[in-house]
């Protein structure tokens, strides 16, 4: 009966088998996990960081003071086609700088 179990342990050394069950003693199968892991958290980082690119961004979300770029577009809009001079347009923009929107 020993015999047949060298038999057996030889010829799964020899063919590679033993190795390949245990997974270099479980370590590999640890490392895939890992692998999954760090792929699907990157998959949702760049989901998120792509919708936040395509949706304009978190500045009109995370401002303090929403509209206010807006606000100064609207205005270089108006200086540009000169329904503003040049000193309006700067006073304008110091009134929506110091709170008065």
């Amino acid at each position: 009966m020993g015999r047949i179990r060298a038999y057996h342990r030889s010829r799964r050394a020899v063919e590679g088998i033993e190795p390949m069950m245990n997974f270099n003693g479980g370590f590999g199968m640890g490392l895939m996990w890992f692998f999954w892991i760090l792929l699907i958290i990157g998959l949702v980082l760049l989901i998120i960081l792509l919708v936040r690119f395509l949706t304009g961004g978190v500045e009109s979300r995370g401002s303090r003071h929403p509209g206010r770029g807006e606000a100064r577009n609207i205005l270089a809009e108006r200086l540009a086609r000169g329904e503003l001079t040049p000193d309006e347009y700067r006073e304008r923009l110091r009134a929506l700088d110091d709170g008065g929107a």
